[in-house]
């Protein structure tokens, strides 16, 4: 049984994260500081504040639409009990032929499922299929 939520988040696309954001906010406000201190002399400190606070607001606001903002709905899926997997098995005359090691493709194949997938079963559940000429449902692998 799946129980299903939508999560929305912001998503934003800016080369090196979060941290490398706040060190660019942190410059441009360094900058327009240093700008305002060492220029327009004969202003007073309310008149540097103000346009202080407009210029970074200013650079802030087209700094973050350079970002991209954006909500991203994405849906989450909680899995409960077994997965369904289908596994489907060649029967045709070319996986029955023997190659240069003396077995078929067939057994080949049958001994990697044993080996690696049959142990892995206790999480799934496999249904099983084979074609030469047409699908064919099988109760079990080795059929």
């Amino acid at each position: 049984m799946m129980n299903n939520g939508w999560i929305k988040h912001i998503q934003w696309d800016f080369p090196g994260g979060m941290l490398v954001l706040l060190a660019v906010v942190l410059l441009i406000i360094a900058a327009v500081i240093l700008s305002y201190r060492f220029s327009l002399r004969n202003m007073t400190g309310k008149q540097r504040f103000i346009l202080t606070v407009v210029r970074v607001s200013t650079f802030t606001l087209i700094f973050f639409c350079l970002c991209d903002p954006r909500v991203v709905m994405e849906k989450k899926i909680n899995l409960s009990g077994k997965r369904k997997i289908a596994v489907i098995f060649d029967n045709s005359s070319s996986m029955c032929r023997k190659g240069f090691s003396g077995k078929s493709r067939m057994d080949d194949a049958l001994t990697y499922w044993r080996n690696n997938f049959k142990k892995a079963g206790s999480g799934y559940d496999f249904s099983f299929f084979s074609f030469a000429g047409g699908i064919i449902k099988k109760s079990h692998f080795s059929e």
